[in-house]
């Protein structure tokens, strides 16, 4: 059964009631959730699951399988997944199917993560002016709490002066508190389009709504052997705070 993912209905709610709609070896299933399942390259949320008043801490959110997703011009995909939330497995057997729980996030964990995937991309926006070929060589990619990274498999070199610009691009369109956008492709579940500007790329991951909310970025490069080259992201002091986020 699908998890009705609430986070891409509203990206600052923290919290939401929910039912146990399975309950495996690995963790919770629930009918909906304000936890983000791993994906994209972007860390799970963590959280607690509240029954009967007394909070289970779940340490990671993961989807199940769903649907495979294949339409030209956007990556391959499942969609309609259940979303397990992970807990320990002494507290599996406090929960039962149809029992009425609630769901709530570490906000500051996904503070950080959503400004560090928002970032990723302004940085990816920001090499395309100079590497306009930039994102077909992208390998991977994760965004953590601490910092973001994107490879590219390319025997290109960001220079010090392409790095340079793109600090200086990021800085600007910060201060600019341009607007960013998600919304679905093809009008599809589970499958959705980050917009900032003219740059438009796929991306279910979670972002803010301007990129005034990101905070100071640094974005440093590194060579990881021979034709992976590294784009390291940083972000401090953001402007995301807890009192953006909203419990129903």
């Amino acid at each position: 059964m699908k998890t009705q993912k609430l986070y891409y209905e509203n990206m600052y709610l923290a919290r939401c009631e929910a039912v146990v709609t399975e309950v495996r070896n690995d963790g919770i299933v629930t009918d909906k959730t304000v936890a983000f399942a791993e994906g994209g390259g972007q860390i799970g949320d963590i959280g607690i699951i509240v029954k009967d008043g007394v909070g289970v801490p779940f340490f990671d959110t993961i989807k199940g399988v769903g649907k495979p997703l294949v339409i030209q011009d956007f990556p391959t995909i499942q969609i309609d997944t259940p979303v397990i939330h992970k807990v320990n497995p002494d507290d599996i057997g406090g929960f039962l199917v149809g029992d009425r729980v609630v769901i709530e996030i570490d906000i500051s964990h996904r503070i950080k993560t959503t400004v560090h995937h928002s970032a990723l991309h302004l940085a990816l926006m920001a090499a395309t002016k100079y590497r306009p070929d930039i994102v077909r060589y992208i390998k991977g990619c994760n965004i953590a709490v601490d910092s973001a990274r994107l490879d590219f498999a390319s025997q290109m070199r960001f220079t010090d002066e392409d790095m340079e610009n793109i600090n200086s691009e990021i800085k600007t369109m910060i201060e600019q508190g341009t607007p960013i956008e998600t919304f679905k492709h093809n009008g599809i579940d589970d499958a959705w389009d980050w917009k900032c500007g003219d740059f438009v790329i796929p991306c279910g991951g979670t972002h803010v709504g301007s990129t005034s909310k990101i905070g100071e970025v640094i974005v440093k490069r590194k060579t990881k052997g021979k034709g992976i080259e590294r784009m390291i992201v940083a972000v401090t002091n953001e402007l995301l705070g807890v009192d953006d986020y909203v419990r129903d």
